[in-house]
């Protein structure tokens, strides 16, 4: 759950504010007064106040106010409930396509300009880290992240034409499984190979035999759904709620239904005080009066996603038996201890922060880890100095949302891209006012795995 309040306080003492116009994450309070929003992706703990009338009136009555997002998160809030109605508001960035924006400020007619550049945040449908150049100096924004050890050698928004690593000089980090008890965890594409054994052993017994996957988001698993209609030909049903979230997704829509003959559900909730255990008409039974799920001899599999159960028990496997019918399996949509270590050892920021209290942790307990993770970094690094790891040419990150597909130089990395305008015509339709853009990112929705939700109250299961 993020504890980021939209403001990038510089925790040196001082508690200064970088560039203030800018919020992120966060639509509420002080936030209203912004020139500028950013929303890295559309989970709830990240949108804030983004539903509010008084963020409405703000937008309206301030034209040049937009909020910033990808693509794809554009188009799941055009179908989510309660959020149609910002849809000329928000300007998408492409992936790593560094954007020179004009921030309108009050008692200046010309406004600041800075460079905005989106880069995968390997987290879920649309998720986006985010980049800001400037007066203030070098920032990056993770929002919620799941990133492999070595991942961010492959960003290239992160490095020079030299293969050189950028100076970040503040970073804003996701911790949410910054504790020792999540060091390592279970790799996505290891718990989804594992998810489709267990589902296997179920539903070849015969056509009575439906799975169910127990996810605690509302939305965020679609990985594992794409990965099952690949090995069994079988969409996922989900909830009409879900399908039309979904519909304006088309990589997304085709492997989901609202048909429930199909033998792969998740559209359950509990009621009556039924849990996990009990998986009867008493006590699973689905939305959008799914009845397959209660017919007499139709045996369920509860196949339960989770991460906070084998984080609290220390468990180091992918997947626990419950019982009979029921398995627990990890899986992950934030970055363990060991992969923020290295993810911010790779970087080395001149200062980090956290966006989120880990579990049986304090802030300062956590501002110390991330400390500890920073050595001293001069300032006037030559490219070789900085380059700690070995290049790869491959721009594909462990996130199956986003896969870039670039022209390489001799160090594997990409020429530097000159900041676009942000009403530069890129020849895509224009739905927003004049000033922003529409466009179609430089991504696949299939590359590897992560997750979406519109969590209650958590992502981190």
């Amino acid at each position: 759950m993020s504890s980021f309040e939209g403001k990038l306080v510089h925790g040196n003492g001082n508690h200064n504010i970088l560039y203030e116009a800018i919020s992120l994450d966060r639509f509420d309070g002080d936030n209203l007064k912004s020139s500028l929003y950013w929303l890295s992706h559309a989970h709830c703990d990240h949108m804030k106040g983004l539903e509010s009338h008084e963020l409405t009136k703000h937008l309206i009555s301030n034209p040049g106010v937009k909020i910033y997002c990808t693509d794809i998160t554009k188009k799941l809030l055009r179908h989510m409930k309660g959020y149609q109605h910002l849809h000329r508001h928000l300007v998408t960035l492409l992936i790593n396509e560094p954007t020179l924006v004009l921030i309108p400020v009050n008692d200046q007619s010309q406004g600041v300009c800075i460079t905005l550049t989106a880069m995968s945040a390997g987290h879920c449908p649309g998720s986006a880290m985010l980049l800001i150049e400037g007066a203030d100096g070098t920032v990056l924004y993770t929002g919620d992240f799941r990133l492999d050890k070595g991942a961010a050698s492959l960003l290239p928004a992160l490095h020079d034409s030299f293969g050189g690593v950028k100076k970040v000089d503040h970073l804003y980090c996701d911790t949410t499984f910054l504790t020792r008890k999540t060091m390592n965890i279970v790799s996505r594409a290891e718990c989804e190979e594992e998810i489709v054994e267990q589902v296997k052993s179920h539903i070849s017994r015969g056509n009575n035999y439906h799975v169910v996957l127990k996810t605690k988001a509302k939305l965020g698993y679609e990985n594992v759904y794409r990965i099952l209609y690949e090995r069994f030909r079988m969409k996922t049903h989900v909830r009409a709620e879900d399908a039309e979230v979904y519909s304006g997704i088309p990589e997304i829509n085709e492997i989901v239904t609202l048909d429930n003959r199909t033998q792969v559900h998740t559209c359950w909730r509990s009621v009556q005080g039924g849990g996990l255990q009990d998986k009867n008409a008493a006590g699973l039974v689905s939305h959008g009066g799914c009845d397959t799920l209660n017919r007499p001899g139709v045996e369920v599999k509860v196949i339960h996603l989770s991460t906070m159960w084998f984080a609290l028990t220390e468990n180091k496997h992918t997947s626990v038996k419950v019982d009979s019918d029921t398995v627990r399996c990890c899986y992950s949509f934030h970055s363990s201890y060991s992969e923020i270590e290295d993810f911010i050892r790779y970087i080395n920021p001149c200062y980090a922060y956290p966006n989120v209290l880990p579990m049986d942790a304090t802030m300062e307990q956590t501002q110390h880890l991330l400390n500890s993770f920073l050595s001293k970094r001069a300032d006037d690094a030559s490219p070789e100095l900085c380059q700690t790891n070995s290049w790869k040419s491959v721009h594909e990150i462990d996130s199956w949302w986003i896969a870039e597909k670039r022209s390489t130089n001799n160090t594997g990395f990409s020429s530097p891209k000159k900041p676009k305008l942000e009403n530069e015509d890129n020849g895509s339709e224009q739905s927003t006012p004049t000033g922003s853009r529409e466009a179609t990112p430089e991504l696949s929705l299939w590359s590897d795995s992560s997750d979406l939700e519109n969590e209650t109250p958590a992502d981190a299961d």
